[in-house]
């Protein structure tokens, strides 16, 4: 992302100076431009961009950013840009708008318990030689954020919606996650696209809650596996989610423990408690586990209609895995069910594709 910003106001600046803190109270930003540093509590009376760099950056804790129902727009150039980025900072919300033809609409970038409600992030596509966006929103190396009531479409080639890198007590509530599968070939990988997607390493202990995610590409929700030696993407929660219909063109799950991870030795996910959630008509499984994730709870989840079973544990008798409760059509072996019985001789096996990570992008 570009450096060269606008300096803030000189009227600003003269007011910080003599009242000694930055202003709470949202204020007229009539003239903000693509690339303003953004301080103190705003609210958009206009449109912004189109964007050759980054729209907006936050740079201060405590800020309210209020598009207030306007648009920042990108043009999605060579380089690798952002529409909003929140730069270390906490307690900061963006709200009211859209951000549309960056690399990625909203990034949050380190500090921790910032909110992003109510805006609508859609055709952010990254296509930089960096290949660290590619998101919709994309929160890095930060916690305990709250990801609300957004709509987020056909962003990619990553995510709908990413925690990237150690983003632990983040939680993605009532989002609207759709068509998030470009077909086209981005950092190596077509089939990486995803709803929501818990990359990590060391995205734990956040919760994915009352979603609808639909029509998105490898998975509709997805727990990543992470290099051997690096830490593990654990103790999640997903539940209560609509996910359906994801796969689109590939082939892929509803809700995922992902067996496929980076280049090398991986360790699978494992510890997520996975409860409440409906899938319904992804291309491969509704809910994914894969052979050494283990120690799960699966509970009170129904599906019908995946193509190939609602619900798969491809470990030996489930191992630690408990499903309880499931109301499935379709299930791997008897213990998906909550019976006992011999694992069926034609277990199907994972798949291998490998997905691509991220290091933490420069920040403006």
């Amino acid at each position: 992302m570009p450096r060269s910003r606008r300096p803030v106001a000189l009227a600003t600046a003269l007011a910080l100076l003599l009242l000694g803190t930055a202003f709470t109270a949202p204020v007229s930003a009539a003239h903000v431009a693509c690339g303003q540093v953004i301080t103190e509590s705003t609210t958009l009376h206009s449109d912004v961009g189109p964007c050759p760099g980054d729209g907006l950056i936050v740079a201060a804790d405590g800020v309210v950013l209020d598009l207030n129902g306007h648009e920042v727009r990108g043009v999605n150039g060579a380089e690798e840009t952002a529409g909003v980025v929140l730069r270390r900072v906490s307690g900061v919300t963006v709200t009211n708008g859209t951000v549309t033809g960056f690399d990625a609409g909203v990034v949050v970038g380190a500090g921790g318990a910032n909110v992003v409600r109510g805006m609508t992030v859609v055709d952010n596509v990254g296509n930089s030689l960096a290949c660290n966006l590619g998101d919709g929103i994309a929160v890095f190396n930060s916690q305990q954020n709250l990801i609300t009531d957004n709509t987020v479409a056909r962003n990619g080639p990553f995510s709908g919606i990413s925690l990237v890198g150690p983003s632990t007590g983040n939680n993605v509530k009532a989002n609207q996650v759709r068509d998030n599968n470009l077909p086209t070939v981005y950092c190596g990988n077509s089939r990486q696209d995803m709803g929501i997607r818990l990359e990590g390493p060391g995205a734990s202990g956040n919760m994915v809650d009352a979603n609808v995610v639909e029509r998105n590409g490898l998975a509709g929700i997805a727990v990543h596996s992470t290099v051997r030696g690096e830490p593990t993407n654990d103790a999640n929660t997903i539940s209560d989610n609509t996910v359906a219909h994801n796969g689109v063109g590939v082939g892929g799950y509803g809700i995922a423990m992902l067996p496929n991870g980076p280049l090398g030795p991986v360790v699978r996910s494992s510890g997520n408690t996975v409860r409440g959630n409906t899938v319904v008509a992804n291309t491969t499984d509704g809910i994914h586990v894969p052979r050494g994730s283990t120690d799960n709870a699966l509970v009170a989840n129904q599906g019908s209609g995946n193509v190939r079973y609602d619900g798969a544990d491809l470990n030996d008798q489930c191992d630690d895995n408990s499903w309880v409760r499931n109301a499935f059509v379709t299930v791997s072996q008897p213990c998906v069910a909550g019976k006992q019985g011999p694992k069926p001789k034609q277990q199907q096996g994972d798949e291998t594709v490998t997905v691509t990570t991220r290091a933490m992008p420069d920040l403006p």
